[in-house]
């Protein structure tokens, strides 16, 4: 008698890029607008490594938020990680950074998430909340 293979699980996890591009999804529809950082790095054919931006005062090239969100002259930062994820080295100092200058730093796992944090933070109001966009025609499936 075979043994019956290992069930499989019926619904893949959802990889960072996954729940970033829902959490952009949504909040594109509540009209908040939404910066992507990429945290590119590459080597140069000496060796060093170049970044794609660099974070005044202190030049931070690591670390930062996934996302930017803002609307009204108001503005949170995101981090994305999957459920039961946390924060590495490099994103608590960027979080302590936000932290010196008075910027709401949240980590998030999905678009509910996102979207509440930016109702606590003012970025979203109650009249948005009760009254949301309807969704656009055609949504982008990834970022």
């Amino acid at each position: 008698m075979a043994s019956d293979p290992a069930p499989r699980d019926p619904a893949p996890r959802k990889t960072e890029a996954d729940i970033q591009t829902e959490i952009v999804n949504a909040l594109c529809r509540q009209q908040v607008g939404v910066t992507r950082i990429n945290g590119l790095a590459a080597k140069t054919v000496g060796g060093a490594v170049v970044h794609s931006y660099l974070l005044y005062p202190n030049q931070m090239t690591v670390g930062h938020s996934d996302l930017i969100a803002c609307k009204r002259g108001r503005a949170i930062y995101l981090e994305v990680k999957r459920p039961g994820g946390t924060p590495d080295e490099a994103q608590r100092r960027f979080k302590a950074w936000c932290e010196w200058y008075a910027m709401p730093y949240i980590v998030v796992t999905s678009a509910d998430e996102a979207l509440q944090a930016c109702y606590d933070h003012a970025i979203l109001n109650d009249y948005e909340r009760q009254h949301p966009m309807p969704p656009p025609l055609h949504e982008r499936q990834s970022i």
